[in-house]
């Protein structure tokens, strides 16, 4: 679910969906420095059907003050990069040689 307010803990969120269905686990994902909402949270619940159920209903579900409507779809798995460039992603390791204590450079 996106454009969570960042009022709304777990608990809010896993109220939503129990309205639905079974709710196994909440994580609304928070910024990594200050720990406020980044306005997204994923949700599971183990039955197919109220799960859609859920989605069906809360989608674009408006809320005030600030005026946010939530976008609740299915998750998706991540895109993978199209690098063109020739240039590494970011989660790309390179492989480089490693220095040796005496100064030179261990290579395979």
């Amino acid at each position: 679910m996106a454009n969570l307010q960042h009022e709304f803990s777990e608990g809010d969120v896993r109220d939503l969906f129990s309205a639905h269905g079974q709710v196994d686990s909440v994580a609304i994902i928070r910024d990594h420095d200050t720990r406020r909402s980044k306005d997204l949270a994923f949700v599971e619940m183990p039955i197919s059907i109220q799960a859609k159920a859920a989605i069906k209903a809360l989608d674009g579900l408006k809320f005030q003050q600030p005026t946010r409507t939530l976008t609740v779809n299915e998750a998706r798995p991540r895109q993978s990069q199209n690098v063109s460039d020739g240039a590494h992603p970011p989660s790309a390791r390179v492989n480089r040689p490693k220095p040796l204590k005496h100064g030179g450079v261990y290579r395979r």
